[in-house]
């Protein structure tokens, strides 16, 4: 049973060695693309909807408000963006790093 305890403490020691810093620096890295998305795209898409939905009746904009159409949109618009940064860093991370160890 010893054995057992030290092998898998071994192991978890090993895994926080070599992964703890590579998922911190991926979950920052997830922030910051969260962050600044939220600014760049989905606050100037949520703007254009608006005016783009302003002329509609108003009986049409409650369906939408009810709906929570204006919530779904933000949130597929921000997912889309933020995979889409992330594509290009880790392209970038994995075309310009000098190697793995």
């Amino acid at each position: 049973m010893p054995a057992l305890v030290a092998w898998i403490v071994a192991g978890l020691s090993w895994l926080f060695e070599k992964r703890i810093g590579q998922w911190i620096v991926s979950a920052l890295v997830f922030l910051g693309l969260e962050l600044g998305t939220q600014k760049a795209v989905t606050g100037p898409l949520l703007s254009y909807m608006q005016s783009a939905t302003g002329s509609l009746p108003a009986e049409a904009a409650a369906w939408l408000a009810f709906f929570n159409v204006d919530r779904y949109i933000t949130i597929i618009m921000s997912a889309y963006a933020t995979a889409g940064v992330g594509r290009v860093l880790l392209r970038r991370r994995a075309g310009g790093g000098g190697g793995s160890s």
